[in-house]
């Protein structure tokens, strides 16, 4: 099973505060996850934030020295929940049709998406250079994830011809191929995974 450790875990001291008594790191980022889901990442601030915690913005800045870290938190925490949910698909299939896993997978990244808004990957692109650089940085080490439960869903069909994992179509290349096959589904909603999934029907059974 695979390990959901790659989202930095916020600090939980408690913070002393001008317009709340205490709050916590954890509070701070669980209101910047709710932000960036109401209104993008682009609305994300320290001022923002602070004024959704009702807090001072030294407040958060005792827990986040900048921007760039927070956003590089809000994006893990999406990564870790939807992963949550891949978990949850990988234990229900395995030893299981792989394409039925895929399929399945598909579904729950969909309705994360839909989530965190369809838009959420497009407002990566928006962001600053640095800041989008670094959030993609944490998504490419969720994304690590991601296709390691692919092929171990891949390797757990027992109906699946191994021997034709090779050249090509090997299992890393195609654990990266459904991966983002996956994701460019889930943000543009035009069927590209159910057209991959035939495909990988006719090839590898």
């Amino acid at each position: 099973m695979m390990s959901l450790y790659w989202c930095r875990i916020p600090d939980l001291r408690t913070l002393e505060m001008g317009k709340r008594s205490v709050i916590t790191s954890e509070e701070i980022l669980e209101q910047a996850y709710q932000l960036a889901c109401e209104q993008g990442l682009r609305s994300l601030s320290i001022r923002s934030i602070a004024a959704a915690c009702d807090v001072s913005v030294g407040t958060v800045y005792n827990s986040y020295a900048s921007k760039t870290e927070l956003i590089n938190d809000v994006v893990g925490m999406f990564w870790q929940r939807a992963f949550a949910e891949t978990m949850k698909t990988l234990a229900a299939h395995e030893g299981n049709d792989f394409i039925s896993f895929c399929e399945a997978l598909s579904q729950s990244l969909k309705s994360a998406l839909k989530e965190f808004r369809k838009d959420f990957l497009s407002d990566l692109s928006a962001l600053s250079e640095g800041d989008r650089l670094s959030a993609q940085k944490r998504e490419q080490q969720s994304f690590i994830h991601a296709r390691a439960g692919i092929k171990q869903a891949l390797f757990s069909d027992p109906k699946i011809k191994q021997d034709q994992l090779t050249g090509a179509l090997t299992s890393d290349a195609l654990a990266a191929l459904v991966w983002e096959t996956l994701i460019d589904s889930a943000r543009d909603d035009m069927g590209y995974d159910k057209t991959l999934f035939e495909l990988l029907r006719s090839a590898l059974y």
